[in-house]
């Protein structure tokens, strides 16, 4: 069973999910379970944990009383707020640099969501995608179907895309990692200057990217299946765009597991960045119900084809 991990970034916090709603927040220093609670969750990377892991956000592709955008408590997973409106949302972020969330709507432009009450605070036509980093006002990124726009509305550069298929950004302190499916860039801030690129080899593609505290940036890189059974590697990348591995990883769908040194595997592993060892595993179980009886998986491929 694979289930989809979010993790913090400046706290040893992750939240799990199941597609069919069930949430629980785990501390990964000690391995304890802090709470398990019923979400509008329904799958794929609908799902945010805030950077100091107070609160988590789940959406829904469905809107209405059991569906839209909701934030919940990560100690008691009592709901925050609710908005049933907002439908067809496919990813969301909380911001690096406020109190805001960022989803992503299918058809609509990017809404910049209040974290605290979710009123929508701007939106953002033309835009399907928007990251900030911690760094500066200078580290944001808007991601149209044809460029990557880098900077504020007062000072900003243009970058056209490799391809159609955007991944991931991670923000350094003075560049922007631009990660495609088939190629790494590295662009400077200030001058746009590509400072350096790599490009997986061929059937292999990167997928997710984090920046950490010993100043490298690490990534996922996975392989084409082959045989039915792909390769999930994490990468490091110096600060100047040499590749290396890290170590493989032994589930095949590793979402935003990044945390503070460490990546948390969707089958529990938690995983140093620095050594590339299991220095823990959590013993994942949605699979038993908030009333504890137990979940019926009929369809294990239902959660494995995200």
């Amino acid at each position: 069973m694979t289930f989809v991990v979010k993790a913090a970034r400046h706290v040893p916090i992750a939240a799990v999910a199941h597609f069919e709603g069930i949430i629980q927040i785990w501390e990964l220093e000690t391995g304890e379970r802090l709470s398990t609670f019923r979400s509008v969750y329904d799958g794929q990377t609908r799902l945010a944990i805030s950077r100091i892991g107070e609160s988590v956000v789940a959406a829904n592709w469905r809107s209405g009383p059991t569906g839209g955008v909701a934030c919940y408590d990560t100690r008691t997973g009592d709901k925050l707020w609710h908005r049933t409106g907002l439908g067809q949302v496919h990813t969301m972020r909380f911001s690096e640099q406020g109190p805001w969330v960022w989803c992503d709507i299918e058809s609509q432009p990017v809404h910049c969501l209040d974290a605290n009450t979710g009123e929508t605070l701007a939106t953002w036509p033309a835009v399907q995608r928007i990251f900030d980093g911690p760094f500066s006002p200078r580290h944001l990124l808007l991601v149209s179907h044809a460029s990557f726009v880098i900077g504020t509305m007062e000072k900003h550069i243009t970058i056209p895309r490799a391809n159609s298929s955007f991944r991931d950004v991670a923000f350094t302190p003075d560049a922007a990692i631009l990660c495609e499916r088939d190629v790494v860039r590295s662009i400077h801030i200030e001058t746009g200057k590509e400072l350096w690129t790599y490009a997986p080899s061929e059937g292999d593609s990167m997928t997710r990217l984090s920046f950490q505290s010993d100043d490298c940036v690490y990534g996922i890189k996975s392989s084409r299946p082959r045989v039915g059974e792909g390769v999930v590697t994490l990468m490091r990348f110096s600060r100047d765009g040499q590749g290396s591995e890290v170590c493989r990883l032994g589930s095949n769908l590793p979402y935003d597991g990044f945390g503070a040194g460490v990546f948390v595997a969707p089958d529990g592993e938690i995983v140093s960045l620095q050594t590339g060892t299991i220095v823990k595993r959590l013993m994942f179980d949605l699979g038993a119900t908030l009333d504890g009886s137990t979940w019926k998986y009929e369809d294990e491929n239902h959660l494995n084809s995200f």
